[in-house]
């Protein structure tokens, strides 16, 4: 288990009642995190959730699949 003062940019989270894997895409001075997802049609969602609400998930330990990028991205 990680402590929320621990979450870092580029994290995988969830909330701690469950729900949606997160990434982090930023973390404001009040510690509200901005939180980027796929839901379940495929688009993309941002939510703020204040960090002390997510818990860290160890994406070598999880269900989450970590796709590398197309080489299109390569160089950017």
């Amino acid at each position: 288990y990680m402590s929320a003062e621990k979450l870092e940019i580029g994290d995988i989270v969830q909330l701690k009642s469950g729900g949606y894997k997160m990434t982090i895409q930023n973390i404001d001075t009040n510690d509200m995190a901005e939180c980027v997802y796929l839901n379940e049609n495929r688009e993309q969602r941002t939510d703020y959730y204040h960090i002390k609400i997510l818990n860290w998930i160890d994406p070598n330990e999880s269900s989450v699949v970590v796709i590398p990028r197309p080489n299109r991205w390569r160089g950017l």
